[in-house]
């Protein structure tokens, strides 16, 4: 295909919305200028909003999606990602060759982020599913994780490794080395399991499987129950680097995952364990976890690494090497960094960008550094982040300039 030819292909995008509707505008605002920008049709993109469950203050935004072109249907009830996603599906229309994205409000699509996911669709039938690259903040410095199937040997393994730093050790290697390939990788990627804040895949696809997602899980494990049943039927998903797009994550649950968020978070893994690890193993290793924790608890928690504290801070801290190289900076929540956002550095010392910090929430955090080549332990800090996190979506016209380039820095490129 010619570079200048542009497939009219059709687009229906799908997003769920609670109490985040201006991030919701300015998700679709990024999505309508990214597909202007890229020679397509306005009328080749149909965007639905489902409302679920947000408060009356959150009918302001939904006026301004609709006069940006958005159809916004309201539910009065929270009933959940995958089940709003459903509801949007049934007001959607188009041929079996479309494509369906579904996307989290608190998503910023970057110039040049569309075209590599649409292509790559219409190219590869054996792909069933992309999804881009995520960064969490627009100077593109923190990566997010790549995303792994829920087993209960991984669960086991994770329950373990916080209370046995030798354990946590030896896994936390063998994770980083995959991730490190995860977060240079440059080509389209055979994935296991793709974040289901931002998927693609055809309407014909969808129609097959009935609905985008199984509308019992209330919230969390949506995407990895999808990402199963694809490859069950033998469809391929890839990552896609070209395209980047920010996922500023969490805005509506919050990082807490407290109360609602965390009972909904436990039905939904139940029914995840139920319908896709429901054998005699899977209940053996779900059950000898229960027994340690009833008998162990959290009493032997311990980090994985010496640590220096770097204490309460405001602003984000300066780590210093050895010397100059290429390293990876993994920042957790937890001390055996079992869910890590990736840095990729050059030089002798670092801290993070002031618009990277500030897309952090307030919390305690834990950073190592790892030999970007070798994967050799470096060190490793704690810190307090005593500032609140930006409170407030980005403008996709304000966007850095240095953000127009429709490919990855590669390690040891400095952006921003």
């Amino acid at each position: 295909m010619s570079s200048h030819e542009i497939p009219q292909r059709r687009l229906s995008a799908l997003i769920v919305n609670h109490d985040s509707g201006s991030w919701a505008l300015r998700c679709v605002e990024s999505l309508k200028l990214e597909w202007e920008r890229d020679g397509r049709a306005p009328g080749d993109l149909e965007v639905i909003v489902l409302d679920s469950g947000s408060n009356e203050a959150e009918s302001t935004w939904w006026r301004s999606l609709r006069r940006i072109g958005a159809r916004v249907k309201s539910s009065p009830a929270n009933v959940g990602y995958a089940m709003g996603l459903n509801m949007a599906w049934e007001m959607s229309s188009g041929e079996p060759d479309d494509i369906v994205a579904l996307l989290n409000p608190d998503l910023c699509f970057l110039p040049g982020s569309l075209r590599p996911l649409l292509e790559r669709l219409e190219e590869c039938p054996e792909v069933g599913m992309v999804a881009p690259r995520l960064f969490l903040d627009e100077e593109r410095a923190l990566r997010l994780p790549q995303n792994l199937l829920p087993t209960p040997m991984r669960e086991l393994g994770e329950w373990l490794a916080a209370r046995s730093p030798r354990l946590a050790r030896w896994r936390a290697a063998r994770c980083s080395a995959s991730a490190r390939e995860f977060w240079t990788e440059q080509s389209p990627a055979r994935m296991e399991m793709l974040s289901g804040a931002c998927l693609f895949l055809r309407r014909e696809t969808v129609t097959n499987l009935g609905t985008p997602m199984d509308g019992r899980f209330p919230l969390y494990f949506e995407d990895a129950d999808l990402c199963a049943r694809l490859s069950a039927r033998g469809k391929g998903l890839e990552l896609i680097p070209a395209a980047e797009v920010l996922h500023h994550w969490s805005r509506s649950a919050g990082p807490d995952f407290q109360g609602e968020v965390a009972r909904r978070h436990g039905l939904s893994q139940r029914l995840w364990m139920q319908v896709h690890h429901g054998g005699v193993l899977a209940r053996s290793l779900r059950g000898l976890k229960g027994l340690l924790q009833r008998h162990i608890g959290d009493r032997f928690i311990a980090p994985m690494h010496p640590l220096v504290d770097l204490g309460e801070v405001s602003e984000s801290p300066e780590v210093r090497f050895a010397g100059e190289g290429s390293y990876v900076l993994e920042l957790s929540l937890t001390s055996f960094w079992g869910l890590s956002a990736g840095v990729l550095v050059e030089g002798s010392n670092y801290s993070l960008p002031a618009r990277s910090w500030s897309w952090l929430f307030p919390g305690t955090y834990y950073m190592r550094a790892l030999d970007a080549d070798t994967g050799r332990f470096l060190g490793a800090w704690r810190f307090c982040k005593l500032s609140a996190a930006r409170s407030w979506p980005i403008d996709p016209g304000d966007l850095p300039e240095i953000n127009r380039r429709a490919r990855s820095p590669r390690l040891g490129e400095r952006v921003g």
